[in-house]
Order: structure tokens, then sequence, then C-alpha cells
């Protein structure tokens, strides 16, 4: 697993054994930040949810333009928050990075209270689970951390069906394989 794109493109990140987490392959990664391009997005604040190892909020920081991006990433697996801290190392981007331990609805919570915002969210959440998938999505538009016309890249298998939620506009579906990416973005202000 390697960086597709950007300015740490080629690093190899560390990746877990087993299939408790499978991290997005580098061809879809660089597929979705080739689509994110081609939308003109212009992120400076990401946020990883579900980040597992860390690899789309690393794509997304080596990918952006902007020197002050940052990236949150938030997973509640210590040991995912080991790798990530890793591949951070690995990329050096330790001073554009930092690592929530957390569910990602406290996460969520946690950043609205410290009025914190994003430009950029991935997410990725365990495969087949709709209704968590859906709860954070639901999360996400009624919080307050997402900056105007915010774009939200959620990952999910084939099967998983997912609604508009109220104050996000799904924009495009592409499908890899068994896997689907969604485009949400944040309803205008």
């Amino acid at each position: 697993m390697r960086i597709s794109g950007g300015s740490n493109k080629g690093r190899k990140l560390a990746a877990f054994t087993g299939k408790a987490i499978r991290p997005t392959p580098d061809k879809v990664r660089q597929a979705v930040f080739n689509i994110t391009g081609s939308l003109g997005h212009e992120y400076k604040n990401i946020l990883d949810i579900f980040a597992g190892t860390g690899a789309m909020g690393l794509e997304a920081l080596s990918r952006s333009h902007l020197e002050e991006a940052h990236c949150v990433f938030v997973d509640s697996d210590p040991k995912a928050a080991e790798v990530i801290r890793k591949n951070i190392g690995t990329c050096k981007e330790e001073d554009r990075s930092e690592v929530l331990t957390a569910d990602a609805l406290k996460a969520i919570s946690i950043l609205a209270n410290d009025k914190r915002t994003f430009e950029l969210v991935v997410m990725d959440a365990p495969y087949n689970n709709e209704e968590l998938t859906s709860k954070v999505l639901l999360a996400l538009s009624k919080s307050s951390i997402l900056s105007s016309e915010a774009l939200i890249i959620c990952e999910t298998s084939l099967e998983v069906e997912l609604q508009e939620t109220q104050g996000l506009q799904l924009l495009k579906e592409k499908a890899y394989g068994d896997t689907k990416v969604s485009f949400f973005l944040k309803d205008k202000d």
C-alpha cells in the first residue's frame, strides 16, 4: 500500500494483517482523488473518520496544494491509532496531523465543541454497516464541523444504498469492484 499521488507519492504505508481492517486500495484512492481534483475542491482542513491505516487522510494531505493543510484522523481502535501514527511519521506529516482515538460520533461532538471545521471529510465505516454509516452522515449534516460546501467522500460496499441526508447533496457514486464511493456536498448555508 502506497501513497498514489502528490508530495508523498510512492511512500509505502504500514497495513494490518488479517481482514479486520481493510484499507482502501491504491487504485481506488487514486481514482477518488482524481475525481476530487476534477471537482475543483480545495481543502485545508481534512477529517478522516474510521481512519484505519490513515491512508485516505494521508493521500489527501499529499495531494493538497495548500501548505497549511491539516488532517484529523479518527479511529476508536488504539491499534489503528498506532498504525496511523506510524504512517504519519513515514510521510513526515507530524506537523500537519493529529490522531483522535474515539468513536466517530463522539469525535464529531468533540470537534464541534472545539469549533473546528473541515472542507473535506473522508469516511470508511466498517463494511456493510449501513446503519452506522447513515448515523455518521446524519451527525455530520447536523453538526457545525462542515464548512460551507464541504465535500464528504464515503466508502461502502457495493450493496449499501445511502440516501441523501438533509443538508447533504449526493453528487455522484462510483463503483470499483465490490466498493462504492459516494460523494456528498454540503448544501450552501
